[in-house]
């Protein structure tokens, strides 16, 4: 008789927890419905030689040896942004 009791309670706590999971999933990873139109804004061009100099893991490996941690982050934020045309 308990044991009915407790697998029914784990049953009802597990969909429980299921049900929370996948509402969580899709609030944090929804996407918004958008046009192509809408979209075009949103698009930048990309200069290949700077995406290029973002990925050289030689500079990369340079700044993290001289850099602190929080300055890394800092220049990597830069150096991103400079890649994406940002900036």
């Amino acid at each position: 008789m308990n044991a009915e009791i407790f697998f029914t309670a784990l049953f009802l706590v597990a969909v429980a927890g299921l049900l929370i999971f996948e509402s969580l999933y899709h609030w944090i990873y929804r996407f918004p419905d958008r046009t192509e139109r809408q979209i075009i804004s949103y698009l930048r061009g990309v200069d290949l030689e700077s995406l290029k100099d973002l990925l050289n893991l030689a500079d990369e490996g340079y700044l993290r040896l001289n850099l602190s941690r929080a300055e890394f982050r800092k220049e990597q934020r830069h150096r991103i942004a400079r890649g994406a045309g940002i900036l």
